[in-house]
Formats: C-alpha cells, structure tokens, sequence
C-alpha cells in the first residue's frame, strides 16, 4: 500500500559534527507560491520604507550605509513580523533534532519554539533555509 513520505531526514556532520541530523517536513507548492508572495510583499514594504526613511535623512537610497539600515528597520510597524516570516514558517516545518548550543546543551527544535532560529549562526541558518529545495542525498524517514 502506497504511504506518503512526508518526513525528510538529513544528516548534518558538516553543522554539527557526526551522527548530527535534522528530520523536517517539506513545504508544498501552495506554501512555495505563498511564500514566495508574502516574500514579495514584504520585500515592497522594505523598499518603500527604505524610499521613505532615505528621503527623510537627506540621502539617497544608494548612500545608505549598514548603519542608516539598521536604524530603518528598526522604525517598520511591525519589524518582527516582517522580518521573521520565514523564520516561523521554516520553524514549524523542523520537527526533530540534535542539534546543540556553544555549550554542547540540546537545542529545542524550531517547531517547539521559532525563536531558536536567532540563535543560529549564518551558516545553521542558510543550511536550514537550503532544505526547502532537497537533492538527491536526502533521505525518507
């Protein structure tokens, strides 16, 4: 009888060393497409806001240094919604781990709280954001 096997493993010794791994569930061509969009629209807020915060501190939007952004972001309406939308819908899609923190202490996974997300370092992070578009060395569960 045929299962769905919508569980994925994969094993991460590059991230966290041997016999580390994460086990996820993918997202479907409607969570892409709405992903894709929320994407967009969050992308258009940050440029218009850009546009707004650049005109408003008498420069140009190419003159803008790290700084000047991060001061922008920091005065959108709703910066962690903005900003981590991704964070929460990649999150709840991780449901099993062993990851571990700088002192070798399991970390919960991101399905049981989103915010473990911004614990990560850049390289945890794109690995995660990267499995939701699997190759061949990942396997079912």
């Amino acid at each position: 009888m045929p299962k769905r096997q919508a569980l994925r493993k994969v094993e991460t010794p590059e991230i966290m060393g041997d016999d580390s791994y994460l086990i996820y569930k993918p997202i479907t061509i409607e969570e892409q497409r709405n992903l894709l969009k929320q994407s967009k629209e969050y992308q258009n807020t940050i440029n218009k806001h850009t546009k707004k915060y650049a005109k408003a501190i008498g420069k140009d939007i190419s003159d803008l240094t790290n700084e000047d952004n991060s001061k922008m972001l920091l005065e959108l309406e709703n910066p962690d919604e903005l900003m981590h939308f991704m964070d929460k819908v990649l999150s709840e899609r991780i449901v099993e781990w062993n990851w571990v923190d700088d002192d070798d202490e399991p970390m919960l996974p991101p399905s049981e709280d989103w915010k473990i997300m911004l614990s990560l370092y850049s390289h945890e992070y794109d690995f995660i954001h990267k499995l939701f578009a699997p190759d061949d060395n990942t396997e079912k569960k």
